[in-house]
């Protein structure tokens, strides 16, 4: 979560505090949230030095 806020790009969700009790966050979660995880993979396995430019 801290390479998400360092982004910038918008402030963290609490996906959990908004999701009915038994609810697992994955397979169910809307296409475009899934979109936007796996960018938020992509942006996380890239070089330090990328996310080093991004955080400052």
């Amino acid at each position: 979560a801290a390479s998400f806020e360092a982004s910038g790009s918008q402030p963290p969700r609490r996906r959990d505090a908004a999701a009915p009790p038994g609810f697992l966050p994955g397979p169910a979660v809307p296409k475009r949230d899934r979109r936007f995880t796996r960018l938020l993979f992509t942006m996380r396995k890239a070089s330090t030095g990328t996310q080093d430019r991004r955080s400052v």
